[in-house]
This record gives C-alpha cells, sequence and structure tokens, in this order.
C-alpha cells in the first residue's frame, strides 16, 4: 500500500514537471517537447524517407524558429525573413506515437550535430526502417544548448501498441507549425505582439520629468565647482614638484606607449 502511493505521488511530480516544462516551451501541444535531461519512448509512424520539410527562419536573440510565410498565402503577407542576418534552414517533421502522453505528436528536427537526425540515419541505414520498433530519444545538456540522441529501445521488431498509426498529413503538421509564428522571445506563446526585428528608437526609452532633469543638471554644476576647488588646492601643492622635475611628467602622460603598457 506504501509503495504504491509512493508511485502516486512521483507520479504527480512527474506530470507536473512536464506539464509545467510544456507550458513554458510555448510551442503546439501537438509538437513534442522534450526537456533538458528529458526523454520519451517513440513509435514513428512515418518513415525516415518521408517526413514534410518546412522552411524555417530564426535569429539567435531576436526571433525564435518559425516557418516562413510563404506557407500560408496571404494570410501573413510577404515573409520579411529571407537574407539579411536571418538564418534560413530546412526541417523535416515526422509524425510519432508518444508512449507517454499516448497520443500522435510531430517530431521536429534539423539536420545538424545537435539533433537526433544523425543517430536515426544510422539505424535507418541498417535497418531501412524506423517504423518496425520503438525508438527512445534523449536530450541532452551539450556545450551550447542542448543536443538530441536516438536509439532503439528494442533490439528487434515489435508489435505497435498505441491507438493511432497513420502519420499526420501534410496540411495538419503546416496548420500546427502556424502556432510557432509571432512566439514572444520568453516563450510563453500569449501574446500577438509581432515578433519582427525593430530598433530601439526614441519612443522606447525611458521618460524624464524636467523636474528630474533641472536636479541633476544642479548636482552636475555643484560636482564640478567642487572638483574645480579640490584640483586648484593640489595644484598649488604640486607646483614645486612639477618645476623640479621640469616637463617630463607632461610629457609621459601624453605618450601613446604609456597607453599600451609599454615603457
Amino acid at each position: 500500500m506504501a509503495k504504491e502511493k509512493a508511485l502516486s505521488v512521483i507520479e504527480q511530480i512527474r506530470k507536473a514537471l512536464r506539464e509545467g516544462s510544456a507550458g513554458k516551451s510555448g510551442m503546439p501541444e501537438e509538437l513534442m517537447f522534450i526537456p533538458v535531461d528529458g526523454k520519451k519512448v517513440v513509435r514513428f509512424l512515418s518513415e525516415f524517407d518521408k517526413p514534410v520539410q518546412v522552411v524555417m527562419h530564426d535569429k539567435w536573440g531576436e526571433l525564435m524558429p518559425q516557418p516562413c510565410f510563404e506557407y500560408y498565402g496571404d494570410e501573413f503577407g510577404d515573409c520579411p525573413y529571407h537574407g539579411g542576418n536571418f538564418r534560413t534552414s530546412t526541417q523535416y517533421a515526422y509524425t510519432v506515437y508518444d508512449y507517454e502522453a499516448d497520443t500522435r505528436r510531430i517530431f521536429l528536427q534539423a539536420a545538424t550535430q545537435a539533433s537526433a537526425l544523425d543517430d536515426l540515419l544510422i539505424i535507418w541505414d541498417d535497418l531501412e526502417t524506423l517504423t518496425d520498433r520503438d525508438m527512445l530519444i534523449t536530450r541532452v545538456k551539450a556545450q551550447k544548448g542542448s543536443r538530441y540522441k536516438a536509439r532503439e529501445h528494442q533490439r528487434h521488431a515489435t508489435a505497435f501498441e498505441g491507438k493511432e498509426n497513420k502519420p499526420f498529413p501534410e496540411e495538419k503538421i503546416y496548420t500546427v507549425l502556424k502556432g510557432l509564428i509571432n512566439r514572444e522571445k520568453d516563450g510563453n506563446g500569449d501574446s500577438d505582439k509581432d515578433d519582427r526585428p525593430s530598433r530601439r528608437g526614441e519612443e522606447d526609452r525611458p521618460t524624464r520629468s524636467s523636474r528630474d532633469e533641472d536636479v541633476d543638471r544642479s548636482s552636475r554644476r555643484r560636482g564640478r565647482d567642487e572638483d574645480d576647488d579640490r584640483d586648484q588646492r593640489r595644484g598649488r601643492g604640486r607646483d614645486s614638484e612639477v618645476h623640479a622635475s621640469g616637463n617630463r611628467a607632461s610629457r609621459r602622460e601624453e605618450d601613446p606607449e604609456d597607453l599600451l603598457g609599454g615603457d
């Protein structure tokens, strides 16, 4: 009885962590999300050589990955992210069955060294299929960001035990990915602000009242007057040293070699 209760608590913790992580990702529910140091057991419902290819745009710190506007006709207008400083890449969308969520998900990956596609390609080359057994997908910390890995969860073909065994239609995948457009950079996904690039202009700067500016000017004037008084007192005390050493000190202060740390 105690063991059953302990397992129930663990499942509650696991569910809370899973739901919290998924919410913070700001991603559509149908996209498979794996937190860092997390893992998923999945069954591929689409073969490795038959993904839906999606052109994506992003820019570090400015634009979160999102599909090109051209997939959606006039709904978003012309896509502003072609060329310039924005990165354009092809990502590959597979339908997988997520056993933990007990439903189908879209597994979206780019062909990079940080994705799971490299491991999956090795399995594909060996088996010529990914759909006859379950796969374990993990996400681990890396030097920069995180890295996905994949391996066979079983070493032999097994019967599929999920409820749905058909991949999503291509139109459905593009509809789901539309939810990535104009996400907030913090990933909360609940703002309708445009995520297009913008420059920090005068209207964005904090405003100051005229009284605050008058106080600042007055403080600066008092500070300069006090500095002048101190400089005059110090100057009188240094006169004898300056005359004794000639002009060597003033020449050395302006010597570019000193500014570079030279002798």
